[in-house]
């Protein structure tokens, strides 16, 4: 190695192709922690699960998202909370939200969704490497357009699972209130999903609350069953 340095040569990097393998009944379990400043904090403890519905020919893809029964506490009280109506996401193969199904008009859900999403860079890299995704937003529900960048910092093993650790920034742009999202992936180089993320989002919209509110989230891959 020494030799090749002195002469000056450079071996190239390992690369990884991350691409999100979906196909029909796929599915993963995730714990989530979701901690919402809104005054005082509310924090969800819980499980979630994603399942694909079903895949276009196009690679298009639909996500079925169940939130699993969990704990919420509330200031200093605790509550058991009860699972939610699952969510039917379209993504694009970039893991761009194209549409939230049956949900006629909700601006701040389909920003919360473009905040959340990890924008896959549709080609190889290597750590060190960075890339840029741009998107319109969505109009029809006046969501507004966004930008991410990422970068990859290193090759990890989280889990048993070998993954990349990428630093996230989603920022939404021309916006008078844009909110953000910022934080940590760790992406699985074999199959493209998740492992892990710790992630916080800043200047978001939360119902109920008529100001924007901070929110950290944190999940990470579970055994399936």
């Amino acid at each position: 190695m020494l030799t090749l340095l002195a002469l000056g040569l450079v071996l190239p990097q390992q690369t990884y192709e991350i691409a999100r393998q979906v196909s029909p009944g796929a599915k993963q379990a995730y714990a989530i922690k979701t901690t919402i400043h809104a005054g005082l904090a509310i924090v969800y403890s819980g499980r979630m699960l994603e399942t694909i519905e079903s895949v276009e020919p196009n690679g298009t893809y639909t996500v079925r998202v169940a939130t699993i029964a969990g704990e919420l506490k509330v200031g200093e009280d605790t509550f058991t909370s009860e699972a939610a109506e699952p969510t039917l996401i379209k993504r694009s193969t970039s893991g761009a939200v194209l549409e939230i199904v049956g949900v006629a008009s909700d601006p701040d859900r389909y920003r919360l969704a473009t905040l959340d999403a990890f924008y896959y860079p549709g080609k190889p890299v290597a750590v060190g490497d960075t890339w840029r995704r741009e998107g319109p937003g969505n109009v029809r529900q006046a969501a507004p357009p966004y930008r991410a960048d990422y970068t990859v910092e290193a090759l990890e093993t989280v889990g048993g699972v070998e993954a990349l650790k990428i630093k996230a920034a989603v920022q939404e742009i021309r916006s008078e209130k844009a909110a953000r999202a910022e934080g940590t992936y760790w992406i699985s180089t074999k199959d493209g999903w998740i492992v892990k993320a710790d992630l916080d989002w800043i200047g978001v919209p939360f119902w109920g609350s008529p100001n924007p509110v901070n929110v950290k989230l944190a999940i990470e891959r579970l055994p399936v069953g």
